[in-house]
């Protein structure tokens, strides 16, 4: 048994079946966060004793004892996740099994529906009876059925980019992949690929086979091309190490959607991630910046060569009028003497500024007198 079955297994052997919050609001348990909701005599929770269970099983380096359990805080929940996903189909194969004497595959256990009554007639021993009945009673509500018939729809759409990997999570697959083809196919690129093609449909060196959903490739040719131009230098060697890059793939998928990345999300750490959209922030705020102050200053010396043109037009238009005796309409005094004193106030104001940055530059170098730094012996 795998590190996957061995979470299983311990998920249901510490299940707390029914959560009592009142008298009035109990309901089962089917995710990982309602196994830290019930205390036992011991002020334990459910999550407590799992992590104990697996902790007295797995040891791990301190230096890496935090990362490990957050991994696995995240494969807790998917494998809690998957086994609440597969409770319904196993209840009809054991009801077919068991009941009926007709064993049926996987796939038919999917598509049929039992009724109430007959999924109460085979419950597992790791759910109390309670619980098992309030489960029952959701599988035959029109709630539920609802959401089934929508997951029905979604699964039969053209392009719907499901994992063609079985029920292996990436690392899962990752680990698989070294196994059975060595460390060079077990790259989180091809591994992503490996789980959107199938992993029956590798070569003989564990390369993925074509990707049929087009969402998915356009996932994978997205990165590759983000990587080209973030490093158009070494693009290759990265591409033939096939280590993901944090950067790249925050980049590629426009930032975290959803609080996702596009291509293996859980695989990497979620603080690297936080940092690559800090850093892609504060680049582009300080582009923009940048941006937006070069176009200021295009604009303004656009103004003042328009400014002096209108001046220089203006001093020819009043000879021409002298000469033709003739005085200058008011309107266009009133333009002239606009226009001379946003000449002036342009002026003054870069005289202003220069005289700023001396005395800045002059009360820097008197500041570094006073330190006592820079002052030659």
């Amino acid at each position: 048994m795998g590190i996957g079955g061995q979470i299983t297994a311990l998920l249901k052997h510490e299940y707390p079946s029914l959560i009592e919050e009142s008298p009035t609001k109990k309901y089962y348990a089917r995710k990982w966060s309602h196994y830290y909701i019930t205390k036992d005599d011991d002020e334990m929770t459910a999550a407590d004793r799992f992590k104990e269970e697996f902790w007295s099983i797995y040891s791990v380096a301190d230096d890496k004892r935090e990362h490990a359990e957050y991994v696995l805080e995240k494969f807790a929940a998917k494998q809690c996740k998957n086994m609440m996903y597969e409770l319904r189909p196993a209840t009809v194969k054991n009801y077919y099994r068991k009941i009926l004497k007709r064993p049926i595959s996987d796939t038919v256990a999917r598509q049929k529906e039992l009724r109430e009554g007959q999924y109460l007639r085979v419950r597992p021993e790791w759910i109390s009876l309670e619980a098992w009945q309030y489960i029952c009673a959701y599988w035959c509500s029109a709630e539920y059925k609802k959401k089934r018939k929508l997951g029905q729809e979604s699964r039969l759409q053209d392009d719907f980019t499901q994992n063609r990997g079985g029920s292996r999570s990436h690392s899962q697959t990752k680990q698989y992949l070294a196994k059975q083809y060595g460390p060079e196919a077990a790259t989180d690129i091809n591994t992503y690929c490996c789980m959107k093609s199938g992993l029956k449909n590798c070569d003989s060196t564990g390369k993925s086979g074509p990707i049929i959903s087009d969402k998915a490739q356009k996932r994978v040719d997205d990165y590759f091309h983000t990587l080209e131009a973030e490093h158009p230098d070494d693009c290759e060697q990265r591409k033939s190490d096939g280590n993901m890059d944090v950067n790249v793939l925050y980049k590629s998928g426009h930032g975290l959607r959803h609080g996702r990345v596009p291509i293996a999300n859980g695989a990497v750490r979620k603080s690297e991630i936080i940092a690559a959209a800090r850093e892609n922030s504060a680049s582009t705020r300080t582009q923009g910046n940048s941006m937006s102050y070069q176009q200021l200053q295009r604009r303004n010396a656009q103004l003042e060569q328009g400014v002096q043109i209108s001046l220089v037009l203006g001093k020819h238009m009043q000879a021409l009028y002298d000469k033709l005796g003739m005085e200058v309409p008011a309107e266009i005094v009133a333009i002239q003497e606009l226009q001379a004193n946003i000449c002036s106030g342009t002026s003054q104001q870069g005289t202003q500024s220069s005289h700023a940055d001396r005395n800045e530059a002059s009360d820097s170098r008197r500041q570094e007198d006073e330190d006592g730094n820079n002052i030659d012996p």
